[in-house]
């Protein structure tokens, strides 16, 4: 236990930020920053636009939870920063497929939010985001599971998850919570459809290299519960100017962005119209040249061939 306190730690440190930044213009300006040219040059930065349309499916990605090694915390150390609100949760592994059938092993460090989302959907901003930091079992940097909050598209209820952070809001610093049930969480979403690509960290120094899954599935969140972030971020005009602690989306470059095989039902109605569309066009072309071999007087073909000869 101890040793996966110390991990955590060390992770948490290596995911953190590299100098003094902000979000005044989401990030537009952190390659400017002595240490965090990579913010500005990269070929790999996250967060990116979302779009299951232009994704590639892929049968072979997978999110496989170990079993028995994500808990639900009796106690937990968590703390209300300038940028984010992290918890620190040292337990938990996970085996990532990636679409080349390739597997790798990682491990959970922590998990922090943004609001509003910094990966978008279709140009749509959530609510909120939350991102499950995991390192390679060595300790170096390795992956992160995205998972979306929006009153609209997830439900307007309370969340027992988000609850579970509500001595944040009346303790200052670091603060210990009775309960942050990170095992029960992670079990109750839909690891099946989710967005998979290569990029990197959405704070400087904005390293690459990092495994992004991103879950379809948005969860509800209640007006009470967003306003406590949205409070000290999106609707704080002294935090950035009124700017949320979201990174604004990047380039792919060229990058593949993979999808599970999941079913879509707008996906399935395009689909269907595309080819009705199609055959519709076909018995059309048919009945032209159908036409064209019986009737050729009627279509002045049969004029013309004597003409010619």
């Amino acid at each position: 236990m101890f040793k996966s306190f110390i991990g955590a730690c060390i992770a948490t440190a290596a995911f953190a930020a590299d100098g003094v930044f902000d979000y005044k213009k989401n990030g537009a300006d952190w390659g400017t920053l002595a240490g965090n040219e990579l913010c500005g040059n990269g070929s790999e930065q996250s967060p990116i636009n979302l779009n299951d349309w232009l994704s590639m499916e892929s049968k072979d990605l997978a999110i496989n939870l170990k079993a028995n090694t994500y808990i639900d915390y009796t106690t937990a150390s968590m703390e209300k920063k300038g940028d984010t609100v992290i918890v620190t949760t040292p337990n938990g592994e996970m085996e990532l497929v990636f679409n080349s059938g390739s597997t790798s092993e990682f491990k959970l460090a922590q998990f922090h939010v943004h609001a509003p989302s910094e990966h978008t959907y279709r140009g749509y901003s959530y609510d909120l985001e939350m991102h499950f930091v995991h390192t390679y079992l060595d300790g170096s940097l390795g992956a992160v599971i995205g998972v979306f909050f929006d009153r609209e598209r997830g439900g307007d209820g309370d969340n027992l998850f988000i609850d579970q952070l509500n001595p944040l809001w009346t303790g200052t610093g670091t603060v210990r919570t009775n309960k942050v049930n990170v095992e029960g969480f992670l079990d109750s979403l839909n690891m099946n459809e989710f967005w998979s690509y290569d990029g990197s960290l959405t704070t400087p120094p904005c390293t690459e290299g990092i495994k992004w899954s991103v879950l379809k599935e948005v969860q509800p969140i209640s007006d009470v519960q967003l306003a406590h972030f949205t409070a000290l971020w999106a609707n704080n005009a002294a935090y950035a100017g009124g700017n949320g602690n979201n990174r604004e989306v990047q380039s792919l470059n060229g990058r593949i962005v993979y999808k599970s095989n999941w079913s879509d039902p707008a996906n399935k109605i395009a689909t269907i119209v595309l080819g009705v569309l199609f055959g519709l066009t076909l018995i059309a072309l048919c009945t032209v040249c159908c036409m064209m071999k019986a009737c050729p007087n009627r279509l002045g073909l049969a004029k013309k061939a004597a003409a010619t000869a």
